[in-house]
């Protein structure tokens, strides 16, 4: 017979699927004016989940700058306070790629931001996504093609895993 506990635990278990998506609308709007607002700031957009139309309530907000080719570094040195633009955060680290920066906010909102140099569009592994602001029309119209990966690396990484 099982403990009378497990029936009671069991019953008051949240389901294994994801709720309804969380409304980011308003972090994604302070991303647009903060970028609008950045003359180093050439191109943003909106990917992941959310950009795919998959979002649920465990869904981050993705999200991609692309500067100037000359104010990558001015921009990624300055990424705490675009991060500050957005709410009031309350974790924010790189884990060693100042390019990429994880953020959660006080409200709740977690996600990260990726910095790239306008030369460097060739680099961004996407896939679909929604285009915030682009004053140079860089952004492709559907997808980014991303890096073709070498299958004799792909084949030593899974060796290496």
């Amino acid at each position: 017979m099982a403990p009378a506990w497990g029936t009671a635990r069991l019953s008051g278990m949240r389901s294994s699927e994801p709720g309804p998506a969380r409304d980011h609308s308003a972090v994604i709007a302070r991303f647009v004016e903060a970028c609008s607002a950045d003359e180093r700031i050439v191109a943003a957009f909106l990917g992941g989940s959310l950009a795919r139309g998959g979002s649920d309530e465990y869904s981050d907000v993705d999200l991609c700058v692309i500067t100037a080719d000359d104010a990558i570094d001015d921009t990624v040195a300055d990424r705490a306070g675009l991060v500050r633009r957005l709410g009031e955060p309350l974790f924010l680290e790189d884990f060693g790629d100042p390019r990429n920066v994880f953020f959660i906010l006080a409200d709740g909102t977690e996600g990260e931001i990726f910095f790239f140099a306008e030369g460097e569009l060739d680099r961004i592994d996407a896939g679909r996504f929604r285009s915030l602001v682009d004053e140079r029309d860089l952004l492709p119209r559907e997808k980014f093609p991303g890096p073709r990966s070498d299958p004799v690396d792909q084949v030593e990484g899974l060796r290496r895993a």
